[in-house]
């Protein structure tokens, strides 16, 4: 077994998650990866990247960490959820709101949130983004009905206003790619 690293700093943490998101985003590899070799080229990354001073971290290590940040993150977003369901009372502001999160966190999960600093990248990425609620999901439903109709939607207003654009596949990216090159 190798000998333990040193402890991750709160900027190598967030050059982890750059790299992981500039390595999960990338189209020309997609989703197909398999684990050994996402996070060998999320090291890759990292060590690219990696602050001055700091140690080069191995795909195990940056891998290790990733599965500490990435649960703590997911169950903030659950907290933030819980906390935007009951909307802001009167008279309280962000930071009020904050509180309530950080609360809700340490009520579930017995400790506090000590990943922020990761949050502030992590949280517009597609895992981490918000997830859109029943209530803020909108669809049209027509007051008649027409028995003419084949049942496609003739305009974009028909589809749910929540729906994301794809993004683009595999074969489009490295055909674009090599078009560019």
């Amino acid at each position: 077994m190798a000998p333990r690293g040193d402890s991750w700093r709160h900027n190598e943490e967030v050059i982890l998650c750059q790299a992981w998101i500039t390595v999960g985003g990338d189209g020309c590899v997609g989703k197909d990866q398999k684990s050994d070799l996402l996070w060998s080229r999320v090291a890759e990354e990292y060590n690219a990247h990696k602050p001055a001073g700091c140690m080069d971290r191995t795909h195990s290590s940056c891998h290790a960490r990733w599965k500490k940040i990435s649960p703590a993150c997911m169950k903030w977003r659950q907290a933030l959820n819980k906390v935007e369901h009951f909307q802001r009372r009167s008279g309280e502001n962000m930071e009020d709101e904050l509180m309530n999160v950080k609360s809700t966190y340490y009520d579930s999960e017995g400790c506090d949130f000590v990943f922020e600093h990761c949050w502030q990248y992590l949280k517009n990425t597609e895992k981490f983004g918000k997830t859109p609620s029943i209530e803020n999901t909108h669809f049209s439903v027509p007051n008649h009905v027409n028995l003419d109709d084949d049942g496609t939607p003739t305009t974009e207003d028909e589809l749910p206003s929540s729906r994301k654009a794809c993004p683009q596949g595999q074969k489009a990216h490295k055909l674009a790619k090599k078009k560019r090159q």
